[in-house]
């Protein structure tokens, strides 16, 4: 995927020209997870967007989904990429596979 194709995909989100705040990722450390980091993280984000009554938009993976939608956010669009048709040569067995859906599992 091209970054044309990925700006041209937002474009068709996100309204041009009109203020809004963009979450493009949160990660939080593996010994921290399912402690309430991501979500206080998220809360704060939302507080700074209410403040201007900002909307924000979320561009997550699929294994985010489920945290962002605790957080309130609902999906508006999905775009479903099948990455290995960008990959220089098959994935060999002993790769390993990125998500739960990497190589077609």
């Amino acid at each position: 995927m091209e970054d044309e194709d990925m700006q041209c995909f937002q474009h068709k989100l996100i309204p041009v020209n009109e203020p809004c705040m963009i979450v493009v990722g949160v990660a939080v450390a593996p010994g921290h997870q399912s402690c309430g980091v991501g979500s206080a993280l998220l809360q704060h984000g939302n507080a700074i967007a209410d403040r201007p009554s900002l909307p924000i938009w979320v561009l997550s993976s699929h294994q985010a989904v489920e945290a962002y939608g605790k957080g309130g956010f609902e999906a508006a669009r999905t775009l479903d990429v099948d990455l290995d048709e960008y990959a220089p040569r098959p994935a060999r067995d002993d790769e390993p596979g990125i998500g739960d859906r990497g190589r077609g599992r």
